[in-house]
């Protein structure tokens, strides 16, 4: 969208969500559990802001942003469990 009052509403309702999901997982200590999960949602969203900044200049399908920040965490997971399994780490229930 071009329009300034839907992109400020959608990264704001983004910004609530995302803070939301954090404090659940600090709280539930996923965080302590997937060490590299934090890593990965800094990727995803410093790839996100270089998808934002190309947009000006060319179109990216939101697919391509979509599955990039999907396979940025699920890459952070998949190495998070591959280093527990290495340091004999075992999966909290």
């Amino acid at each position: 969208s071009q329009n300034l009052f839907v992109i400020a509403i959608g990264l704001g309702i983004g910004a609530m969500y995302v803070r939301s999901m954090t404090i659940m997982l600090v709280e539930k200590g996923t965080l302590v559990q997937y060490r590299f999960l934090e890593h990965g949602a800094f990727y995803a969203i410093i790839a996100l802001s270089i998808v934002m900044f190309a947009q000006s200049v060319i179109h990216v399908p939101e697919v391509v942003t979509g599955l990039g920040g999907a396979a940025l965490i699920g890459v952070s997971l998949w190495s998070s469990r591959r280093w527990n399994r290495s340091n004999g780490v075992a999966p909290q229930q």
